[in-house]
């Protein structure tokens, strides 16, 4: 079984994760972990031996990009979803 763990930026998540992986490796024998981290932290998933694939992602970088293009595309369709319009 493969699992994918979604702990991008808090460091101290991270490593608080890491027991957790153990746990559930000695409760299943096929599970391994893949890991979405942001780069900075992307060398610490992989010190146990379950994390198969790190996979990293600028979250905090690119989120400003992120949310302007979610703004952007909001502001484009706004006449299919009048809910969405900006409270005047």
């Amino acid at each position: 079984m493969r699992v994918l763990i979604i702990k991008i930026s808090s460091l101290g998540d991270i490593i608080h994760t890491l027991p957790a992986l153990t746990d559930a490796g000695n409760n299943n024998l096929n599970v391994t972990f893949d890991w979405v981290v942001e780069p900075a932290f992307a060398e610490i998933p992989g010190f146990h031996r379950l994390v198969k694939k790190i996979i990293p992602v600028s979250l905090r970088r690119d989120q400003d990009r992120i949310f302007d293009r979610d703004q952007q595309s909001r502001e484009k369709h706004r006449h299919f979803a009048p809910h969405l319009r900006p409270k005047q």
